[in-house]
């Protein structure tokens, strides 16, 4: 990216594509794949699946964010998120956006209990006193599971098929991902930038 003004002044910056989240254990990745594995079987290449290690839960999705803010987003993060407690979150049921008869992305719900709220707003405000823009929209908690394929047949996968999902597994939840979301054309890989510890500056 370019900025403008004069040639002289002129210069180049880097923008990294960044997001909070909360990772989940490599053993709950595991079992959430075993559960998914009739619901592929009926749906077939319909859906681009999210690879087993890259499920999380968003907290906050950042989009390109300049260089030279993120070594002042990290402090903020890191003093934010370290004056919360760790906590204990469990999932909910099967959903999709826009809806389950018009599904674009599906998720599993994750219960937005009053720790996983506090801590998503100790990040918003880390994420505005780093300078940028505070994020208007409601906060739905989920794990992303898959995108439907733009070449998807009509009518929508999940529409008159009965579909759920009931994972019962809780994951506590001691540290919050500042992560790198790198576009591919085989979909987005992520690499952890930085962890914030919960519980350290109490």
């Amino acid at each position: 990216m370019r900025l403008r003004g004069s040639h002289a002044d002129e210069r180049q910056h880097t923008v990294t594509r960044l997001f909070f989240a909360i990772a989940l254990p490599d053993a709950v990745r595991r079992e959430l794949d075993g559960s998914l594995e009739s619901i592929r079987g009926r749906i077939g290449n319909e859906i681009r699946w999210t690879p087993t290690h890259q499920l999380h839960v968003t907290l906050r999705f950042l989009g390109d964010v300049d260089a030279h803010r993120i070594p002042g987003l990290r402090e903020a993060a890191r003093a934010a998120v370290g004056a919360r407690d760790p906590f204990r979150l469990s999932f909910a049921g099967l959903g999709a956006f826009p809806n389950l008869r018009r599904p674009k992305v599906i998720w599993l719900g994750v219960k937005p209990v009053p720790a996983l709220v506090e801590v998503r707003a100790a990040v918003e405000e880390a994420v505005v006193s780093a300078g940028l823009e505070r994020d208007a929209r409601p906060f739905r908690p989920h794990v992303t599971l898959g995108r439907v394929r733009r070449t998807a047949s009509a009518p929508a996968p999940f529409s008159g098929r009965g579909f759920d999902l009931v994972f019962g597994q809780t994951v506590r939840v001691d540290r919050v991902a500042l992560v790198e979301s790198v576009l591919g054309r085989g979909g987005a890989t992520h690499a952890p930038v930085a962890e914030f510890p919960l519980g350290r500056r109490r």
